[in-house]
């Protein structure tokens, strides 16, 4: 009897110590494996983006402006969740179905995949109307044309032999090839490849940024890479990863051309893959 009242006694004591312990850890276990994550860091590990394709509607209508997207991405890097956050009903479908395509490198803590939670930013930018013209225009290569679509800055070149300079942001037109900003020319691209951190470079604390002369086919394929600058020891990994890039044909008049532009790869010790694209 004696035992029992005793063993009885202690209860009270052994639940006031668990509860204690609850109370002081940090986190939710319903959220422990996944964790929230700047946009910045989850570019970084982005291998495989779709670009959405300007809704007809929205381009007659002259409707433009940004679609911020809540997403999640699972342990293997794929897209389970897409909730809207802000933009406009006529684009929100377009930003939400080519960004559910989209494919990451898993996101790791200490060595271990975990669900990531970010946001995505996609910009649906339209170019001025032309004065000669009531047609709508196309949408701007921004961030978001539609595949095949030049950008307006290209609608009229080389028309008369007016030597005068080109205004800014106009592409250079060389025979069949047009020179682009890196900017445009990654509003073409469809499939990138991260390149790997070296580990050498890793190990001795190198980074920095790789800029690269590239020229795409009229059929979106890399076709000559040369570097422009960056460290001996990160260039080979942004060449053999960029070399396999895939790129929407750039329509000048009607007709596919050539693009020469610079891709620029910055290597940075980070908690993630160490890479972003620009």
């Amino acid at each position: 009897m004696l035992a029992l009242l005793a063993s009885a006694a202690l209860w009270p004591q052994a639940d006031s110590q668990t509860q204690t312990n609850d109370a002081s850890h940090p986190y939710k276990p319903a959220t422990l494996n996944r964790f929230r994550v700047s946009p910045g860091q989850m570019e970084a590990n982005l291998i495989h983006k779709i670009m959405p394709v300007y809704p007809l509607k929205a381009t007659e209508n002259r409707i433009q402006g940004q679609v911020q997207l809540r997403v999640i991405v699972d342990k293997q890097g794929q897209v389970i969740d897409v909730k809207t956050v802000s933009g406009n009903p006529y684009l929100v479908a377009a930003a939400t179905d080519a960004v559910q395509q989209w494919r990451y490198k898993p996101y790791l803590l200490k060595g271990k995949p975990v669900e990531a939670e970010t946001t995505v930013m996609v910009n649906f930018n339209l170019a001025p109307a032309p004065a000669s013209s009531s047609s709508p225009a196309a949408p701007s290569s921004t961030t978001a044309p539609s595949p095949g679509a030049s950008p307006a800055s290209a609608a009229n070149p080389g028309s008369g032999s007016d030597s005068s300079p080109p205004p800014p942001g106009y592409p250079k037109v060389v025979m069949n090839r047009v020179r682009i900003s890196a900017g445009v020319a990654e509003s073409y691209l469809i499939h990138k490849v991260v390149p790997e951190y070296p580990e050498q470079a890793r190990q001795s604390g190198i980074q920095g940024s790789v800029v690269l002369h590239a020229i795409i086919d009229k059929a979106g394929y890399i076709i000559e890479l040369h570097p422009v600058s960056g460290n001996p020891m990160l260039v080979p990994a942004a060449l053999d990863a960029v070399k396999q890039w895939r790129y929407s044909p750039y329509i000048l008049n009607g007709d596919p051309v050539e693009m020469e532009t610079t891709v620029s790869v910055d290597f940075y010790l980070a908690n993630s893959t160490g890479v972003s694209i620009h």
